[in-house]
């Protein structure tokens, strides 16, 4: 949701006209003054929920846009694109996960050409999370107040290892006017369906087949 929110926001409202997106909502973004986006993560790249179709039409097919990744303060001082081991493990699970890696690191090596129309700002944010946003008391938001964060890994009893987001000390504030939130869902247990409650989602295996800790459940897939 947030991808298809930037899209239609950066897009030229000519090209959109022609879409089924309603008239009512093309008259307003002719009146749209905006210059600049911001996609916030609370995860890293490694975690982005989202296609290679639906990422490179955002960041390579609309003109006129310049995307960028945000260098973001975090305790270990390291490179928001650089992958943790368990990162790497994560995006070469499944090819999905991979290809919207490469896709994001290339992100500031396609150069942008000279325009006749304005560019807009495309700046994606990883590792913040909103602690609270300023001036919604007067009916209009002026800021929002970003925690920065990093991975964490600790021992489970079973000897497990469980990563967890912990705030690095560390906060931004971003100047804004507009605010749209896009912050995913629980899952909600099925009877007879794994279900992890301390993540509150069906356990699978990264592709979408369910399964349990010792194996696979035949034609069973979750989605969302």
């Amino acid at each position: 949701m947030a991808l298809d929110c930037a899209r239609v926001l950066l897009k030229d409202v000519n090209s959109l006209s022609a879409t089924d997106i309603s008239q009512r909502a093309v008259e307003e973004l002719k009146k749209s003054a905006v210059e600049r986006v911001y996609l916030i993560g609370r995860r890293g790249p490694a975690q982005m929920a989202a296609t290679p179709k639906e990422l490179r039409e955002l960041l390579f097919s609309i003109q006129n846009i310049r995307p960028s990744i945000v260098a973001t303060p975090r305790g270990d001082n390291g490179d928001v694109m650089q992958l943790t081991e368990r990162d790497s493990q994560e995006i070469q699970s499944t090819r999905v996960r991979r290809r919207v890696y490469e896709t994001l690191s290339k992100v500031g090596k396609e150069r942008v050409e000279d325009q006749s129309e304005p560019i807009r700002d495309l700046n994606i944010q990883f590792f913040s999370r909103p602690l609270r946003f300023m001036g919604i008391e007067n009916g209009s938001v002026t800021a929002v107040e970003l925690e920065h964060v990093m991975w964490e890994e600790k021992a489970e009893k079973d000897h497990s290892m469980r990563r967890s987001l912990k705030p690095t000390g560390m906060a931004t504030t971003l100047d804004c006017q507009l605010v749209i939130k896009s912050i995913g869902y629980n899952a909600l247990p099925v009877d007879g369906v794994p279900y992890e409650a301390r993540s509150s989602l069906v356990q699978h295996d990264g592709t979408g087949r369910v399964h349990t800790p010792s194996r696979g459940i035949g034609g069973l897939y979750a989605c969302g």
